[in-house]
């Protein structure tokens, strides 16, 4: 019972502080839950993947080599893990109603990555121990959300163009919203992987900078947050008929009659 409880808990609480950050419109909890349901459910392809890309680098190298290190910890499992955490929010959640301010992006990218920390965690602890347990609820579990406040960062970023109707910009955003995200996790994943003291000493500096420079981003987004939908006449924030509709009904109001100019946006 104790091992399931030291693999649980450090998701749960984490979750938590970030439920607790979002103070303009808190999300439901059920869609919160709803959201760790398909974090946990994106370890099947994420191991899928994982097994395919591990066996096809060791075809190609030393497996105790530099490049084969490499080359696994960015491509073979950052990058997957947190493609398949970003899909996940994309696509489940993107045209929720409850969806309506850039800071429920890092509310909803946070949910589906501890859900994946969540089931990861039980099984590392069930089978290394006690020890591991405790070992990543202070390194493993919290940078897992660390990666996921940047990548809901960007994501909240790449709906306010798409409800604007730039397009070209949502899709960079969304771009950035794995990016960022996958380098920060390759680059943990690297350190530990080396086993060197000095890439030791420079992974907990980049644990240190990253958590600092999420805890300000938070701080900041949660400040100058914005809803999406803006209704009154002239504003521009919505250009997109879809989105407008989408709006009107979030706000649970008629569907407005709003010219707007497409050429400015």
């Amino acid at each position: 019972m104790h091992l399931l409880i030291i693999a649980v808990l450090p998701a749960i609480v984490l979750m938590i502080v970030i439920y607790k950050c979002d103070q303009i419109e808190k999300e439901p909890i059920g869609l919160i839950l709803g959201v760790m349901g398909l974090g946990i459910l994106s370890i099947l392809p994420t191991l899928v993947c994982e097994i395919i890309s591990d066996a096809f680098l060791m075809l190609l190298f030393n497996p105790d080599g530099v490049i084969y290190k490499f080359l696994s910890a960015f491509f073979g499992v950052a990058l997957i893990e947190e493609f398949w955490k970003l899909f996940m929010v994309r696509v489940f959640i993107w045209k929720n109603k409850a969806f309506n301010y850039r800071f429920d992006a890092i509310v909803y990218c946070v949910a589906s990555s501890l859900g994946f920390a969540l089931l990861e965690n039980i099984m590392y602890v069930f089978q290394h121990g006690f020890g591991t347990g405790i070992t990543r609820a202070i390194i493993s579990v919290p940078g897992h959300c660390t990666f996921a406040i940047f990548m809901g960062y960007f994501l909240g970023n790449s709906k306010l163009f798409e409800v604007k109707g730039q397009k070209g910009k949502s899709w960079l955003w969304l771009f950035y919203a794995l990016l960022f995200p996958t380098l920060q996790h390759g680059f943990f994943d690297f350190c530990l992987f080396m086993e060197n003291m000095l890439l030791t000493l420079v992974f907990l500096g980049f644990i240190l900078i990253c958590d600092i420079v999420a805890i300000v981003r938070i701080a900041r987004s949660e400040k100058q947050d914005t809803p999406f939908y803006v209704l009154k006449q002239g504003d521009r924030w919505i250009s997109n008929p879809e989105w407008m509709q989408m709006a009107a009904a979030t706000l649970d109001v008629k569907m407005p009659n709003i010219q707007y100019d497409m050429t400015k946006k």
